[in-house]
């Protein structure tokens, strides 16, 4: 068995790689692709949902009677529209507000003004952030719109599940004659 001598390290090993600005933009890009789709999203679940609400009041006279046939069907049905509704509202609130810290700490970072016109010139010039430094921040920022994306998407699929639920509602309502 022939003696190996350790190798010295190559050079650049065991640093982090230094982002280019190519890939900041990229990634902003993405950023930008998911906020606008679950902006879409959003605004479909909540018409939905809103489509549905008016539904369920445009049927609550139905509500009240509950003794007809089927009431056992027409009372789980009701349960699982209420309980579909409640988790697109949560699923729609969730969406709200959790882009906005990142966004705010890459502000500060930048000592970008809160609003446009609200700070026509600056007193100390702004703090040049570190690539790196800079680079985490639209990390957690792309993070943070994947997970509103995550939200908005399943706040469509619920959204759509409720008004397949309330369709199925109204059928067994017109069968038993309530309402």
């Amino acid at each position: 068995m022939t003696p190996t001598t350790p190798r010295p390290p190559e050079p650049g090993a065991g640093r982090r790689h230094e982002p280019s600005s190519e890939e900041a933009l990229a990634l902003l890009a993405e950023f930008v692709v998911m906020l606008r789709r679950s902006g879409q999203e959003i605004l479909l679940a909540g018409g939905a949902l809103a489509l549905v609400v008016a539904g369920l009041l445009a049927q609550s006279g139905a509500v009240h009677d509950l003794h007809r046939p089927l009431a056992g069907a027409r009372l789980l049905v009701l349960a699982a529209l209420a309980a579909g509704a409640l988790r697109c509202a949560a699923l729609l609130a969730l969406t709200h507000g959790s882009v906005l810290h990142p966004l705010s700490v890459i502000r500060r970072a930048t000592d970008a003004p809160a609003r446009s016109g609200w700070r026509p010139y600056l007193r100390v010039p702004p703090r040049a952030p570190s690539g790196r430094a800079m680079y985490e921040h639209v990390q957690l920022l792309i993070a943070e719109a994947h997970d509103r994306h995550y939200h908005a998407h399943a706040a469509l699929r619920w959204a759509f599940a409720c008004a397949g639920t309330l369709v199925l509602w109204t059928v067994l309502n017109t069968m038993a004659g309530a309402g």
